[in-house]
């Protein structure tokens, strides 16, 4: 759901501004409404998935998420369009937290690290195929066309949730709705320092992304003269490098640990933003060494992300919705400051540069965890 929500759409992004007659500027909190909205409401679905179990929280935010994909198809404004991408957000959210929380129930860290870099592959793949996908909506049938199709994929997911998937958890945590234990656990979590230092560096590459999506439509279509078409298929090319990275980070798992894998990911990240900071300082960005750099990104995002939030969630068996709901608000709420900070830049700079700031904190919170190695992180 994630990247089908996100990518689809991003081709049509200069074609929205033109259709609300409004600035790219503007068009842009779509962007930041969805993220904002999928950090706050997580710290309230997270409790709702260990009281009332996966499979119900999960069918209720599918359906949410169908109902929000036609509001956004049908919207005469930018106004009605930033609430279909709230809706569609908590729709987002109550599936990736349940499905985090049935990983956790069925797996240790270890083995949930290696099924989220699989599913991850999986969803590289669906990232593949989106954004031209979303391209060639809008050149045949316009903006609402993308969002119609989201609609669908939800009622296929609907569909397959009904008839196939069980509910894994046992056992329905009464007392997770009480505000007082409710904010006990979530200040337990957010303090434990292998959560803290594991969520920073999932937030840090999750933010460069969504730089890299605000941005590289203006960047591409507007000053590179790309059609819609030709940049999902710019953003596929882009995206090979998540699936590679996913690929790689899984057989690093069982090789070397958690902790050298976030590194050599981290090394990844920071090599593709140096690479191309320093080519747009020289005035030597292109279509090929802007795509270039993201690629060498991606491979890092790809072997971080799964890595990252199995072993962030890892510590708290018991307690698998509110920790993957605070992860997920520490990740998206950090995405919509950046896109906030750089919001303003030049995309030929804001770019870059986002990239940058994000990877040196990734870089950093590495580091540490190399120099601390936290015991529940060398188990892993």
């Amino acid at each position: 759901m994630q990247p089908v929500t996100t990518d689809i759409y991003l081709s049509t992004l200069p074609a929205l501004a033109q259709a609300f007659n409004v600035t790219q500027r503007a068009i842009d909190t779509t962007l930041q409404t969805y993220l904002i909205s999928y950090a706050v409401v997580q710290l309230f679905i997270g409790p709702l998935v260990d009281r009332f179990g996966r499979r119900p929280v999960l069918l209720g935010a599918i359906a949410i998420y169908i109902v929000a994909s036609l509001i956004g198809a049908m919207s005469p404004n930018l106004a009605t369009l930033n609430i279909s991408r709230a809706l569609q957000a908590v729709g987002v959210c109550g599936a990736i937290i349940s499905a985090r929380a049935m990983v956790r129930d069925l797996l240790e860290p270890q083995e949930g690290a290696a099924l989220l870099a699989r599913s991850m592959s999986f969803m590289g793949v669906l990232a593949l195929a989106c954004p031209p996908l979303g391209g060639a909506l809008q050149s045949l049938l316009g903006w609402p066309s993308t969002f119609f199709a989201m609609a669908l994929f939800g009622v296929g997911l609907a569909l397959f949730v009904g008839l196939r998937l069980p509910e894994t958890s046992a056992v329905r945590q009464k007392n997770t709705l009480n505000v007082k234990i409710l904010l006990s656990n979530y200040w337990e979590i957010a303090k434990n320092p292998e959560f803290l230092i594991f969520s920073l560096i999932a937030a840090g590459a999750y933010s460069a992304l969504m730089v890299f999506f605000v941005k590289s439509p203006v960047v591409f279509i507007q000053q590179f003269g790309l059609s819609p078409l030709q940049f999902g298929l710019c953003l596929s090319l882009c995206t090979c490098g998540f699936i590679v990275g996913t690929l790689v980070g899984r057989k690093m798992v069982g090789r070397i640990g958690v902790i050298a894998g976030v590194r050599w990911g981290s090394l990844f990240a920071l090599a593709g933003a140096l690479v191309m900071l320093g080519l747009t300082g020289f005035g030597a960005m292109s279509i090929y060494t802007y795509l270039g750099c993201q690629l060498i990104y991606m491979i890092g995002h790809g072997i971080l992300q799964p890595l990252t939030q199995a072993a962030a969630i890892g510590p708290f068996p018991e307690k698998a919705g509110a920790a993957s709901a605070v992860l997920g608000f520490v990740i998206h709420a950090g995405a919509a400051l950046w896109i906030l900070l750089l919001g303003p830049l030049a995309p030929q700079w804001g770019w870059p540069l986002g990239m940058m700031g994000a990877t040196l904190l990734i870089a950093a919170c590495a580091l540490r965890l190399e120099i601390k190695k936290p015991s529940a992180s060398k188990n892993v």
